[in-house]
């Protein structure tokens, strides 16, 4: 699923990792004590080489705002300079993820003007969650260099990946996945729908947000492991109602496959059959956008 847009966005958590000297390292995420994330229980993950799929990349919707030349619009991003007024771990992982989604957002565009505060942020975010993935000198080197070369991107966006991942693996019972996750995909939603409100003329990619519908459902089952936690309750139940707006979304999934792209990257493809109806489309917008401002309410 990492393609040209998510690339640089992971490039640049690199950058941000590698210089998270004041995390502590070997250290677990979270020390509460929740369930662990079960994968065999998500649709689309059939084994542990499948856990891209787990933590989705922005991306693979954001990717068709430039495929409808929409406008870059930065008041939709939330802003950078709000990160540090959030409290609690599990709000600080979820909002992490926004700003990640937000990165997406920038790469689409090549705003790089925008991404030094928000890759800042993430930095910030990243090291009170205590998420320091160990990268040699010479990962931090290819990753440097590249940033200077966006065909080689490919090359290393897997090995960086697998980095973070695993890390993630190691380190946390899978709750800072899931809340990254989920953060990253309903701003990733928000600023989709925010972008695309002309029906007819952009019926395409409206098609390819409904479709994401599969994934949504996973998050929902990956957040869902950590219910009996009570700083989750509120998410739990706001995905639940964004959960029956999406089903109005009438998709007929064919199965998924994963298939492995030519730059490395996996792509989840099936054939599906899409009855959208205008107006629903428009009041599972309007429901993104309740869902999205709750999520950033400090």
């Amino acid at each position: 699923m990492i393609k040209k847009i998510i690339l640089p966005t992971m490039i640049g958590l690199a950058l941000v990792l590698s210089a998270c000297n004041g995390c502590s390292s070997n250290q677990k995420i979270d020390e509460n004590t929740d369930p662990l994330l079960d994968f065999e229980s998500i649709n689309i993950i059939d084994s542990i080489d499948a856990v891209f799929y787990a933590l989705p990349s922005p991306e693979e919707i954001i990717t068709y705002i430039n495929d409808n030349k929409v406008k870059f619009d930065p008041s939709l991003m939330h802003n950078s300079k709000l990160a540090k007024m959030y409290e609690g771990y599990e709000k600080k992982a979820l909002i992490c993820g926004i700003y990640f989604a937000d990165l997406a957002y920038i790469s689409a565009f090549n705003k790089s003007d925008f991404a030094g505060e928000y890759i800042s942020t993430v930095d910030y975010l990243l090291k009170e969650l205590n998420i320091n993935p160990n990268f040699s000198k010479e990962q931090q080197m290819r990753i440097l260099d590249a940033t200077l070369e966006p065909d080689s991107m490919y090359a290393v966006s897997r090995e960086l990946y697998d980095t973070v991942i695993s890390y993630l693996q190691e380190y946390d019972n899978g709750k800072t996945l899931s809340l990254l996750s989920a953060g990253a995909f309903i701003e990733s939603l928000y600023l989709t729908t925010s972008s695309h409100v002309d029906f007819d003329k952009q019926k395409n990619a409206i098609d390819r947000i409904a479709e994401q519908k599969l994934l949504f459902q996973d998050i929902v089952t990956m957040v869902k492991t950590y219910e009996s936690n009570p700083a989750l309750s509120d998410l739990i139940n706001d995905l639940h109602v964004l959960e029956k707006s999406y089903n109005n979304l009438n998709i007929e999934f064919g199965d998924p496959q994963v298939n492995q792209q030519s730059n490395g990257s996996l792509r989840i493809e099936s054939k599906n059959e899409i009855t959208l109806t205008e107006e629903n489309y428009f009041i599972f917008s309007d429901n993104v956008q309740d869902f999205r401002t709750k999520m950033i309410r400090q």
